[in-house]
């Protein structure tokens, strides 16, 4: 999973890292369709109800076709900020979507329970690896959480559900890249018993110009089956319920 610092980034960029600001330009494109499909392993236990370490009550639900505008704009925010992702990396959000479309890939959303417009806190999108030379085998994505969301155990909150869908997709092992200075983003990964692998000297371009360098992690996935009393249940399981892959 490119915590695309990817904490969410392509290739031009990478994957992503655990922010995103809430006062850039907002997209100012039409509604565009989201081809990739729901499929019976994902809809099946979702919307899932969670509640994080810090008392707050979220959901967990697929994005549909009007709402990826919601999560293009967290990543262009972040971006702008040079935060987990390339400032080229997504430049349009029809690009963006021609990208995940293209490594089959799926979007997800994490919005706090009961919020009155249904903004997400939080993006993750689970797509093919271009780390491994073929498909549906093993997981990459993007995660962004809004600025003033961190530090609340969201973004590792992400983490988590990234790797458990990801297993239930069929995945059996993922990667992430995170910006070599994401420091937040990679105590995560090391705490997820995600290993490093590998260093990308050259992986953004920042808003300043300047060039970032990114780490690449690596970790197998679990069964899904020792996880479905876990996670395929409507009720509410706290962060700390979830299962650790």
């Amino acid at each position: 999973m490119m915590v695309r610092s990817r904490q969410t980034t392509a290739t031009p960029p990478p994957p992503a890292s655990e922010t995103a600001a809430t006062t850039s330009p907002r997209s100012t494109s039409p509604p565009t369709t989201l081809t990739t499909t729901t499929t019976t392993t994902s809809a099946m236990f979702l919307p899932l109800h969670a509640t994080l370490p810090n008392g707050c009550h979220v959901t967990v639900s697929m994005v549909t076709d009007y709402q990826v505008s919601e999560v293009f704009n967290l990543v262009q925010e972040a971006a702008l900020r040079g935060e987990g992702f390339g400032v080229d990396e997504f430049p349009t959000e029809k690009y963006f979507l021609k990208v995940v479309q293209s490594e089959n890939g799926k979007m997800f959303k994490i919005c706090a329970q009961g919020s009155t417009m249904g903004n997400p806190i939080a993006a993750f999108v689970i797509v093919d690896s271009k780390f491994y030379r073929g498909q549906g085998t093993v997981a990459d994505g993007y995660l962004v959480v809004k600025r003033e969301e961190r530090m609340k155990g969201i973004g590792e909150f992400c983490l988590r559900m990234m790797k458990q869908i990801s297993a239930r997709l069929g995945y059996i092992s993922v990667y992430s890249d995170t910006f070599k200075d994401n420091i937040g983003i990679c105590k995560i990964l090391d705490r997820a018993g995600f290993q490093r692998v590998g260093f990308l000297p050259m992986s953004a371009r920042m808003p300043d110009g300047s060039l970032k360098q990114s780490l690449l992690y690596y970790r197998e996935l679990e069964s899904p089956v020792k996880h479905q009393s876990q996670i395929g249940e409507r009720s509410s399981p706290t962060l700390k319920k979830l299962s650790r892959l």
